[in-house]
């Protein structure tokens, strides 16, 4: 589904508005632009914000389907999935897939990075952050296993038994093993005497080793540094924003002996002296598209955070920073958008005039099978009849190789009977543009139907 030039912005500040939009609309018409951009050698990076959290996973589900040669070119910057000031931090494997990200933004030219709303708008670690505090090593390198206790230990892995999970570390004698953030395998590290003999992947179930390498990068084990400065840096800014903490103050006393509490995301503005945002990651060129009613859903998640403030901030020990120091406001956010060219999204349809367009699609009703009517299929056949009549085609999509075999076998005869065709068999998207068909069937991750009228 192919914008044309005129609706998509270009330039310093344009804006355009798309309306009759559904999230898979929307990853359609971003793909096939992003597509054209490829054919035409252009660098193009797109930023897509979604109204909130499972609209984004929504959104980095169905892109791929869309431009299977270019998946690896879509990413997500996960939400923490915790809620504001809780006492427990995210999941390893988020932060994990947050560092990954962020890591590879500054130098990425091309690609799409999905983002919710709520998650936008949190101030993050300094650009800066992860290229100083990662640790690239290699084979041949000579470093004493020791030392790395200690780097690892003040880059926010944790020393344990037995490798398991995201930022997690073991020294066993002339093996150390690590599971570095932004790598879905842990690694072993073989050692004769100082020297890095070995890299090599392995399993952390069966502990066999895999795949030889020969060099890692390490990126932080957090979002935030524990060096003996940014500890200093921490205890400061506390003093400044708090006072003197009480006796005793569990997050003051834990970053003081170099230990992470829980929660402790909701304090990353006291690490550093200047905070920063996902735009400030995302390359000069980005083009960003958003929901039109952008400014709404960040007063209210900001008036939302604002209640958790008022209702959580009453013990001493755990005083909370205001919503203002760890969240972006409106205007804050809008004027580091301002000069980014973007693209307003909504369902609703909407006027058309110059730079404002109505998709030619429309979401699908639902079409249930009643397995207690004569005829269980009957909604879906009232459906697919007249669209095949009036010249259109008609794919099925099913969530698994398995539902798919299972409906061809159902559908076929009862297609057969009705004269509505022979059901076609399709692999991927790129099927459904060029093969000849009437009614085919296929694997998807599309979660609601979608008509195009072209």
């Amino acid at each position: 589904m192919h914008l044309e030039t005129a609706y998509i912005p270009n330039g310093t500040g344009d804006r355009k508005r798309w309306g009759k939009i559904t999230t898979t609309s929307l990853a359609c018409a971003i793909a096939d632009n992003f597509l054209k951009s490829q054919e035409k050698n252009e660098s193009s990076f797109w930023l897509i914000v979604a109204p909130n959290t499972s609209d984004a996973y929504r959104l980095y589900s169905e892109l791929p389907f869309f431009m299977p040669e270019h998946a690896e070119q879509i990413s997500l910057f996960p939400d923490w999935e915790i809620l504001p000031y809780d006492s427990f931090s995210p999941h390893e494997d988020i932060i994990s897939e947050r560092l990954s990200t962020l890591s590879k933004l500054p130098t990425q030219k091309e690609g799409i990075l999905i983002v919710a709303m709520t998650t936008l708008c949190h101030k993050l670690s300094p650009s800066s952050f992860i290229s100083a505090n990662s640790l690239e090593l290699a084979v041949g390198d000579i470093v004493e296993p020791e030392s790395l206790r200690h780097k690892f230990s003040k880059a926010g892995y944790r020393n344990v038994d037995n490798v398991y999970e995201h930022g997690e570390f073991a020294i066993r004698g002339s093996i150390l093993d690590v599971f570095p953030m932004g790598m879905n395998t842990p690694v072993r590290l073989e050692f004769f005497d100082n020297e890095i003999e070995t890299l090599r992947l392995f399993d952390p179930e069966s502990q066999r080793s895999g795949e030889t390498l020969q060099e890692i990068k390490l990126l932080p084990g957090r979002e935030f540094p524990l060096t003996d400065s940014s500890i200093r840096t921490f205890k400061a800014q506390w003093l400044e924003e708090f006072g003197k903490p009480p006796s005793p103050c569990q997050i003051y006393d834990d970053i003081d002996n170099g230990l992470v509490p829980g929660g402790i995301e909701y304090y990353i503005p006291l690490f550093f002296d200047e905070t920063s945002s996902l735009i400030d990651y995302i390359p000069e060129h980005s083009k960003v598209v958003m929901p039109v009613n952008f400014n709404e859903l960040l007063n209210q998640f900001y008036k939302d955070t604002e209640k958790r403030y008022d209702d959580y901030n009453i013990d001493r020990r755990r005083p909370l920073l205001p919503p203002s120091k760890i969240l972006l406001r409106e205007h804050e956010l809008n004027e580091q958008i301002a000069d980014f060219p973007a693209a307003q999204f909504t369902q609703d349809e909407i006027e058309e005039k110059a730079g404002r367009i109505n998709f030619s699609t429309s979401a699908q009703s639902k079409l249930e099978v009643n397995y207690k009517a004569a005829q269980p299929w009957q909604a879906l056949l009232d459906f697919v009849t007249p669209r095949i009549q009036s010249g259109f085609k008609v794919v099925l999509m099913s969530e698994s190789p398995g539902r798919r075999e299972f409906l061809n076998e159902k559908l076929r005869p009862i297609f057969k009977k009705r004269n509505i065709g022979e059901i076609k068999v399709l692999d991927g998207w790129p099927d459904v543009q060029t093969a000849d068909y009437t009614i085919a069937i296929m694997v998807g991750p599309l979660v609601h139907g979608l008509s195009l009228d072209q």
